[in-house]
């Protein structure tokens, strides 16, 4: 009988050693995918930090080149005081003037409506908007 007992606690102590073993190698296994995934983001990590790095570069740079443009616009406008002032320009300052008389045009074109709107008109075009909105509802109801 104490054969039989020694036999038995061999036996779960074996089957423990067993699992006990799995155990550890599971253990073993997730660390490393931890381990790896931590590297992974790390790496993600520092490519954004490049990439917004770089970002930041290129909109510093952006903006140092802006007022260069600024600057000119204002040399225009002073180059066409210079030549309205000044002689009777010759063919070639005459096309130069008329370009950027053209180019205000332009802007002025191009500038945004509603930035001179009365506020009057503007309820007027909302409304009626509204209203064609609703008998366009109302025609799909029916």
């Amino acid at each position: 009988m104490d054969d039989k007992k020694l036999m038995i606690i061999g036996g779960a102590a074996a089957v423990a050693a067993i699992l006990l073993l799995i155990l550890a190698v599971v253990l073993s296994i997730v660390l490393v995918i931890k381990m790896k995934n931590k590297k992974r983001e790390q790496r993600l990590r520092e490519a954004l930090d490049e990439e917004d790095r770089k970002r930041k570069a290129r909109e510093a740079e952006k903006m140092a080149t802006q007022p260069k443009k600024e600057e000119k616009r204002g040399n225009d406008e002073k180059e066409l005081e210079k030549l309205m002032k000044g002689k009777p320009t010759p063919p070639g300052g005459m096309d130069q003037i008329m370009w950027m008389l053209q180019k205000e045009k332009m802007e002025k074109v191009m500038r945004d409506p509603s930035e001179n709107a009365n506020p009057k008109d503007v309820n007027k075009m909302v409304k009626a908007l509204q209203e064609k909105r609703m008998e366009k509802l109302m025609e799909k109801a029916d």
